[in-house]
């Protein structure tokens, strides 16, 4: 290797170790942003928004801001009868959409949070989501638990009974057996196979 080689690659790597110093400084500064508003209990929601804002445009791809900013904001925002606020509603949408379109679209965490606010406004278009995410995530039990969960919210009691089946001893079964008795007294249909389940 000459000396203009050796120069070359000097240049290169200095350059690389800059962006990668830079990278590092953005990441760090958003991490910070986003800790000292999780951390701090009295901070009020809409300051710990500004500041997650701030840690997003420095660098977008924290998942774990998205998580808790829509979590808190549907915390913060729940009203006694389990409706929400607008205003906490679009901020919810908003970081539980930059979660999963920017960051990580197969979180469960984050497609269950989606699932409830699109239930919110189109309870069909929030079953055909989790449809989607059942067929990808078969096996857990919790995700059959919130399908029979929206069917039996949408009054569609024997697909409510099929995920159920996929329900059965585990420790998820009592709460979907429970949303599907509720459901069905409120629309006081006669259950599928002639029996409530327990």
């Amino acid at each position: 290797m000459n000396g203009k080689q050796l120069r070359l690659t000097g240049i290169l790597l200095f350059v690389i170790s800059a962006g990668l110093l830079i990278y590092s400084f953005r990441v760090a500064v958003a991490q910070s942003l986003y800790w000292n508003s999780k951390r701090n209990e009295g901070l009020d929601l809409w300051r710990a928004a500004s500041r997650c804002e701030a840690a997003h445009a420095i660098y977008p791809f924290n998942y774990d801001a998205c998580l808790y900013m829509a979590n808190r904001a549907l915390r913060d925002g729940r009203q006694p009868d389990g409706s929400l606020h607008e205003r906490h509603l679009e901020l919810a949408e908003r970081w539980c959409g930059r979660g999963i379109n920017a960051v990580n679209p197969y979180d469960r965490s984050m497609r269950m949070i989606w699932t409830d606010l699109l239930a919110r406004k189109d309870l069909a278009q929030a079953i055909e989501y989790w449809e989607e995410c059942v067929d990808e995530h078969f096996w857990h039990p919790e995700n059959h638990a919130r399908l029979a969960h929206l069917y039996s919210s949408a009054g569609r009691f024997e697909m409510a009974m099929d995920s159920l089946k996929w329900v059965k001893g585990s420790e998820y079964e009592e709460y979907a057996g429970s949303v599907f008795r509720t459901e069905w007294e409120r629309f006081k249909k006669p259950p599928p196979n002639g029996h409530i389940p327990r």
